[in-house]
Formats: structure tokens, sequence, C-alpha cells
């Protein structure tokens, strides 16, 4: 703890110097590469403690924590992006049927990201629909009432 506290105290009277050098600093490009020397300094007076530490390279994969392991992270990550889409889908799905004099309280898609990218897309190459950005506008909605109905 004392560590830290002496390193705290060190980095503030080194932002105090900065600060002092850089009011005297000239103008102008020479200035400009004055500031930057002044910035890397303090930088390095910033780090330089981290630098030092102990036990930093026995650091394992194996030690950290389930929750921040790569396997995890990247099934929130996959959760994340299916709620995404889903909310997008879902905002979409009710600007267009709003747009047609409908109501709903609750549009959830049930159909995996892929299989409607590519219905979607499927849609569009039948003239079907238009897709611009994130709006979709229907042009045939007899054929698509007809699809929905048949499959």
């Amino acid at each position: 703890m004392d560590g830290i506290r002496a390193w705290a105290v060190g980095l503030c009277a080194v932002a105090v110097g900065c600060t002092l050098l850089q009011t005297l600093a000239p103008k102008g490009g020479l200035g400009k590469i004055y500031h930057l020397l002044i910035a890397a300094f303090f930088l390095c007076c910033l780090v330089y403690p981290l630098l030092n530490m102990e036990g930093i390279a026995e650091l394992e994969l194996a030690a950290l924590p389930e929750e921040i392991q790569s396997s995890v992270l990247e099934m929130q990550m996959q959760e994340q992006l299916i709620r995404q889409i889903e909310a997008a889908v879902e905002k979409t799905a009710g600007q267009v049927l709003d747009s047609y004099g409908f109501s709903a309280e609750k549009v959830t898609p049930n159909m995996t990201t892929s299989n409607a990218i590519r219905t979607l897309s499927n849609f569009a190459n039948e003239r079907l629909i238009t897709i611009d950005g994130r709006k979709i506008k229907i042009i045939d909605e007899d054929k698509l009432k007809k699809i929905s109905k048949i499959g």
C-alpha cells in the first residue's frame, strides 16, 4: 500500500512539474515538440512502476476466473449479438406493421439470424420488398401474404 501511495504522490508531483513546464514552453513548432516530450515523460512516469512489478510474467490463463475466459466471453458476445439483432428486427417489423395500420404488442422472430438474412435477401431478389439500410419497404403485399399462408 505504501508503494501505491508513493507512486501516486510522485505522479502528482510530476503532473505539477509538467504543467509548469508547459506554461513556459515556447509557441509554434518548437513548442509542439516540447509539449510532446513533456507528455512522453509523464507517460513514462505513469507506466514505470507497472514495469517493475514482480509476478506479472507468471500470470497464467488457467488462473483467470471463469467469467473472463474466452469461451465464456464468446458465448456472452453471441447472446448479446442475437438480442441486438432480434431487437432490430422487432423494431423494423413493428414499423412496417404500423405503416400498414396494424399494431403489434411484440413481434418475436423465431428463426436464426442467418435464416432471417437469407429470407429477406430472397424476398428482395424476388422484388417482394426493398431494403435500404435498416428500412424495409413492401412492394408486393399479395405475394407475401400468399407465401405466409402457403409457405
